[in-house]
C-alpha cells in the first residue's frame, strides 16, 4: 500500500502505535542500559515518556498534521522522564516546528521535520555524545533526506533499516558500550518507535510485550559495569518542572545550572520549564528553580543506589522491568532526603498554613524557612491534610515502576491525613496497594 501524505489523524494513529510498541520494550532496554549511568532505568523512563505522549494524543481530534505534532511535543515535555525522555522531547519540539500551518505533508516535508528534530536536539545538549540516541536520530534524518522516496510507507521501511544500521554502530562510537557488548539503550528505544510505526503501516498490530519478555532471565548488563568506572561524576538524577508567565530562556537556565552538574537538558515552552541534570546538590537546583516560578513537580533519584539494585538483580538474575515494592508516605514522616532518594520513596506533602499563605511541605517551603516563620510570626503556623487527589497522584507515580505499593501514613488518630489517603486508595485499580495506618507521627512512621 502506497501512502502519499500524512494528515493529523494519520500522524496521531502512527504515533500512538509507536508509543504502545515502545512501551513493551521496557525490560530489555533496562537490561542493556549502561550509559551515561549504569542504573538500569532507560527502559522505564522511555516507557513513561511515550505513555504520556500516547495519553496526550488519545483524545486528539485535530485534522491538521501541525496541531497533532505540536500536541505530541507538548505531551512529551510534560511527561518526559530521564535523559532519554528529555532528548526525545527536544526532538519532537524540533520535528513540529517546520510543520506549523500544514494540514498534510508528503515524504519530503517529513524528511525536513526529522532533520529539524535532530538539529533541535543537537543544539540543546551541553556536551553532545556520539553513539547515543542523538546519533541514530541524526542518521535517520539524513537517510530520509538522501532517499528522496515519495511513498511514505516505503520511506518508513527504509528509515527503519537505516536506523537499525546506525544503532549497530553505536558501540564503535562509545567505548562503554563496546566494553559491555551492547548497543545504546536510548537509541534502541528510538528504533523501536520507528518499528512501531512500520508495523502499523503494514497493518500489523504493534503488540506491547510483557516487561522483560524476550530477555528471559538474562542478567542486567549494567550489573557488570561499576558506577565508579562509568563516566558519571554525580550522584543524583534530578528533574523538575516549573510553570510561570515570564520564565527565562533555555540558555539563561543552562548558564546558571551547568555549575551544578552535568547531563544537563533544559526545555522551555511558552509557560513551562523542564530541567534534567545529574548533580550532587539537588536542593540547590530546586532552590534556583523555585525562584523562577511555581515548582510543579520535582524529584531526585540516587543513581548509586539504583546501580546497587542493578548489581543485586544481576547477581540473582532478576528482571529490571520494575521494582518489586514501591513505598508512598506523607511528609510527616520527616525522612532525610538521602533516605527518600536512596529508596525511591514517594512523599505526598502535607499543607502548611501560615496566615493567608498555604505551602506544600518540603516542596514550596523548606524546614529552615518554616522554622523562621515560627520564630518571626505571632500566630503559629498550622498544618492541613493533603487532598485525596494528591495521594492519588502519588500512588500512580510510584506505581509507574513498581509491581506493588505500600503506603505508610500518619496515624489516623492524629490527623485526617490517613482518611484522605484511604479515600484515594479506593480509586487505584491498576496496581496492588497496601495501606498502613502507622498509628504514630514521624518517630515511628
Amino acid at each position: 500500500m502506497q501512502i502519499a501524505y500524512v494528515d493529523g489523524p494519520r500522524l496521531r494513529r502512527s504515533l500512538v502505535a509507536a508509543c504502545e510498541y515502545a512501551q513493551g520494550q521496557r525490560g530489555e532496554l533496562n537490561r542493556i542500559n549502561v550509559f551515561p549511568v549504569p542504573d538500569g532505568d532507560t527502559g522505564t523512563n522511555l516507557a513513561l515518556t511515550v505513555r504520556a505522549i500516547a495519553d496526550g494524543l488519545q483524545e486528539c481530534t485535530e485534522s491538521e498534521v501541525a496541531a497533532v505534532a505540536d500536541q505530541a511535543a507538548q505531551a512529551a515535555v510534560l511527561g518526559a522522564r530521564g535523559n532519554c525522555g528529555m532528548m526525545l522531547s527536544h526532538f519532537l519540539l524540533g520535528f513540529a516546528e517546520p510543520l506549523r500551518g500544514r494540514v498534510a505533508v508528503g515524504a519530503g516535508e517529513i524528511a525536513e521535520a526529522l532533520r529539524a528534530g535532530a538539529r533541535s536536539l543537537q543544539e540543546a545538549l551541553e556536551r553532545p555524545v556520539e553513539g547515543t540516541i542523538l546519533t541514530v536520530m541524526r542518521d535517520t534524518a539524513v537517510a530520509a533526506e538522501d532517499a528522496e522516496i515519495p511513498d511514505i510507507a516505503e520511506l518508513v521501511s527504509h528509515l527503519v533499516e537505516r536506523a537499525r544500521a546506525s544503532l549497530a554502530r553505536t558501540p564503535e562510537l562509545l567505548p562503554v558500550l563496546r566494553e559491555a557488548g551492547v548497543v545504546d539503550a536510548g537509541a534502541k528505544g528510538f528504533v523501536h518507535l520507528l518499528e512501531g510505526i512500520l508495523l502499523y503501516i503494514r497493518g500489523e498490530t504493534p503488540v506491547a510485550r510483557a516487561d522483560g519478555a524476550g530477555s528471559g532471565v538474562d542478567e542486567p548488563v549494567a550489573g557488570r559495569v561499576s558506577f565508579s568506572g562509568a563516566q558519571e561524576r554525580y550522584r543524583y538524577c534530578t528533574e523538575a518542572l516549573v510553570r510561570g508567565p515570564s520564565l527565562p530562556d533555555e540558555e539563561t537556565v543552562r548558564s546558571r545550572l551547568r555549575q551544578e552538574g552535568d547531563s544537563l537538558v533544559v526545555i522551555r515552552t511558552a509557560d513551562v520549564l523542564k530541567v534534567h541534570i545529574h548533580t550532587d546538590d539537588p536542593d540547590a537546583v530546586f532552590a534556583y528553580l523555585k525562584g523562577l516560578g511555581s515548582l510543579v513537580t520535582h524529584k531526585a533519584e540516587d543513581m548509586k543506589a539504583q546501580h546497587r539494585a542493578v548489581e543485586e538483580a544481576a547477581e540473582h538474575r532478576l528482571s529490571l522491568a520494575r521494582r518489586p515494592v514501591g513505598v508512598v508516605t506523607d511528609s510527616a514522616c520527616d525522612l532525610p532526603d538521602e533516605v527518600i532518594r536512596a529508596h525511591g520513596i514517594r512523599v505526598v506533602p502535607l499543607l502548611l498554613v501560615s496566615g493567608d499563605e498555604v505551602y506544600e511541605d518540603r516542596v514550596e517551603i523548606t524546614a529552615e524557612e518554616f522554622a523562621g516563620k515560627m520564630t518571626r510570626e505571632e500566630e503559629l503556623p498550622t498544618t492541613s491534610q493533603p487532598p485525596p487527589g494528591a495521594f492519588l497522584d502519588g500512588y500512580r507515580q510510584a506505581g509507574e515502576d513498581a509491581e506493588t505499593l505500600v503506603a505508610v501514613i500518619l496515624g489516623s488518630a492524629l490527623s485526617g491525613t490517613f482518611g484522605s489517603a484511604e479515600a484515594a486508595s479506593r480509586l487505584v485499580e491498576e496496581i496492588p496497594l497496601h495501606l498502613v495506618d502507622s498509628r504514630a507521627a514521624s518517630l515511628l512512621q
